[in-house]
Order: C-alpha cells, then sequence, then structure tokens
C-alpha cells in the first residue's frame, strides 16, 4: 500500500501517525519510511539549530531515527504523541554531542604555565 498519500506539507496528522506507527511496529518498513520522511526535515532543522555544524546536525537526526526505531522495535505499543517524542530524543542526542564537543584535552604544560586559571 501507497503511504505517500497520507503525507502534506506539515507532516503527518495524529490519526494518520498512529496508524503508521502500528503498521511499523508489526514489521511494515513502508509505513515506517514514510513516518521517517514525514518527520525527518522538522528533526534536521531542529538538530540544526542546536548543533555546531552541518555534519553534526545530520548525524544528530539520523540518530533520533535510530533509537526511535530501536525503541519501537523493543516495547509493546506507542502511547502518546510521536512528535514530542521524536524531539525529545533529538534534545538530548544533540546535548550529549555539545557536551563531547566542550570536551578537549589540556597538556599539563599549558596548565602549568597558567597556574591560577580555571
Amino acid at each position: 500500500m501507497m503511504w505517500n498519500v497520507l503525507i502534506d506539507r506539515k507532516g503527518v496528522n495524529r490519526i494518520q501517525t498512529e496508524l503508521l506507527l502500528r503498521k511499523a511496529q508489526s514489521g511494515d518498513t513502508g509505513a515506517l519510511d514514510t513516518l521517517i520522511t514525514a518527520y525527518y526535515p522538522q528533526i534536521l532543522n531542529y538538530c540544526r539549530w542546536h548543533t555546531a555544524d552541518e555534519q553534526q546536525a545530520q548525524d544528530a537526526a539520523q540518530e533520533t531515527f535510530l533509537k526511535a526505531v530501536r525503541w519501537l522495535d523493543s516495547c509493546g505499543g506507542f502511547q502518546g504523541a510521536f512528535r514530542p517524542f521524536l524531539y525529545k530524543i533529538a534534545k538530548n542526542i544533540c546535548i550529549d554531542l555539545n557536551r563531547t564537543m566542550k570536551r578537549t584535552e589540556v597538556s599539563l604544560e599549558l596548565c602549568a604555565q597558567y597556574p591560577n586559571s580555571r
């Protein structure tokens, strides 16, 4: 069945999303593809605002959908709204990426040159 007809300019509505989620959980890869196609641009834009560059944003968006798919595979059924669920995953991934970017190695020699700086 062609799920692409369910997508409009703003993505899919809640009822369509719930139907697609049930289909995706039962193994329908077309439904999963439709969900990703509908929500990927929104998640990518969110990640662009919360990461340092385009490559990090793309990585974060991809990781968001990987985690969502893993979660869908492991749970018995989805309760709640899917879009906020995706944004929560994306938020946490962007935070983790930014946290790892802030961690830089500082040599002991540099620390010895500036003993009072923190």
